[in-house]
């Protein structure tokens, strides 16, 4: 089991980042890498300069790769992991991505803004790998499966999901039917809920009948 997937995030190192390169972990159904902040400009993306803002492009791809797995089984996203060109990829080496722990902290709140419905549970943080400079590091997301899918990226207004090792754009019979299964196990939860609510109810009914005074 790899750690940097599964150990409370506070529990995490930098050996646990590096144990991905030694075992040179593939992507795959539930494990996403991205080298660097996607960016279309040669100057790259804006925190990798000045480290005060994450660019838009940065920003929809990553958090795109977040919605893929909460709409599909669940995964994590490992920002500042280099990847082999071969197929299917595997982690190379570490890209140390400056002020790791505030870019993790950006990420979060983005992630809180930007999709929709809100993911009712992903943890977003980050590891410290180098010390030159000092806090650098990766960035990790992890998604679980979510029960409010589809969930879509507000400033796109696209949707994704986790297909094997790639994300793609769903297609709108697919946003439909799961949108149907999600309100089906909705309503389901629900009438467990109202079930479980009301045997308390009929408990004490019947106790009161018979004159039972304790429960």
């Amino acid at each position: 089991m790899i750690p940097l997937f599964t150990w409370p995030m506070n529990d995490v190192l930098a050996q646990h980042v590096k144990q991905l390169i030694d075992e040179e972990v593939p992507e795959g159904q539930h494990v996403e890498y991205k080298q660097t902040l996607p960016c279309g400009d040669a100057k790259g993306d804006p925190w990798l300069g000045e480290g005060k803002k994450i660019g838009n492009e940065a920003r929809d791809k990553i958090l795109a790769e977040v919605i893929a797995f909460a709409n599909a089984e669940g995964g994590t996203v490992v920002v500042g992991i280099e990847e082999t060109d071969d197929h299917p990829k595997r982690a190379k080496d570490i890209n140390h991505l400056p002020k790791c722990h505030e870019l993790a902290d950006r990420f979060r709140l983005s992630a809180r803004d930007c999709i929709d419905p809100q993911l009712p549970t992903i943890e977003v943080f980050s590891v410290e790998t180098s010390k030159r400079p000092k806090g650098s590091g990766v960035v990790v997301f992890r998604v679980p499966a979510s029960r409010l899918s589809p969930h879509r990226l507000t400033t796109t207004r696209e949707v994704h999901i986790r297909r094997a090792d790639r994300t793609e754009k769903m297609t709108m019979r697919e946003i439909q039917d799961q949108s149907i299964k999600s309100a089906s196990v909705l309503s389901a939860l629900e009438a467990m809920f109202e079930d479980r609510r009301a045997t308390p109810r009929e408990f004490i009914k019947e106790g009161a009948f018979h004159g039972v005074q304790r429960l």
